[in-house]
């Protein structure tokens, strides 16, 4: 899936990864309410499309993990090409909104406005990782565990459930090929 996307929409495989690992820690269940008082306001699956945005022909939410990666990753493509190759204003326009000019992107990373200088360097950290250690893995190279986000020392349910998804879509991709 990640790697038919990157190639048709010219996007690293680690890019793609890291936003992945960012926006969902690969669960593709995962859902944000971005606006409470909007019922389409809500993001979805690995890459979290908005809803309001990205629907299946049928109305409904992009929740099928291989189209939400398809059009997430065009959406970066999209981005990249906009922000002339620049990742970092790529990756902050696919989290602050892709209508936004880059001096205004460049402003909320650096005032880290809602939090964009953090997600930025996240996916970029992410990126970096997956980039050093087989992007056609889906971060599992020699035996170095992909990173994690801090879940904290109370939830070892969660950091059960992180490890069963990421094994599920690790034996998914080994089976497949």
């Amino acid at each position: 899936m990640i790697l038919a996307a990157a190639n048709k929409y010219g996007v690293p495989i680690a890019l793609i990864k890291g936003v992945i690992s960012q926006e969902s820690a690969w669960n593709p269940d995962a859902t944000h309410v971005d606006d409470p008082n909007d019922q389409y306001a809500v993001s979805y699956g690995l890459m979290q499309l908005v809803w309001k945005y990205f629907k299946m022909p049928d109305g409904g939410p992009v929740t099928d993990p291989a189209e939400n990666i398809k059009m997430g990753t065009a959406l970066l493509g999209e981005q990249l090409r906009k922000r002339a190759g620049n990742i970092e204003l790529a990756v902050a326009g696919y989290n602050a909104g892709t209508s936004r000019t880059d001096a205004d992107l460049l402003n909320r990373i650096a005032n880290n406005t809602l939090g964009v200088r953090n997600h930025v360097q996240s996916v970029m950290a992410y990126m970096e990782w997956f980039a050093a250690n087989d992007p056609l893995s889906m971060g599992v190279n020699n035996g170095t565990p992909a990173p994690t986000p801090d879940w904290g020392t109370d939830d070892a349910d969660l950091k059960l459930i992180a490890g069963i998804v990421v094994f599920g879509m690790l034996a998914f991709v080994l089976l497949r090929r």
